[in-house]
């Protein structure tokens, strides 16, 4: 939808508009899909399990294992998933 702008088929008219309110938080940059975040933030969308899991232990490492609160606070600046 982001890219070709065309609504998935058998869809209510109530949900044309759920759909696209949700779409609308979400664009493509860099062939790559990005969330409007609030303040104006874009987070990076990290769909991928792998990529995900390797997220969090590049974070853990990289702030010396500081603990879930620490490593959580600095993902969800920069990634949504």
């Amino acid at each position: 939808y982001l890219e070709d702008v065309e609504l998935p088929k058998d869809l209510l008219e109530k949900q044309v508009k759920q759909f696209v309110r949700k779409a609308s938080d979400f664009f493509i940059r860099g062939r790559r899909l990005w969330r409007q975040g609030s303040g104006g933030n874009a987070k990076r969308v990290i769909m991928d399990l792998k990529q995900r899991l390797l997220l969090l232990k590049e974070a853990h490492n990289d702030l010396g294992h500081k603990g879930v609160y620490s490593v959580r606070v600095r993902l969800l600046e920069c990634f949504w998933w």
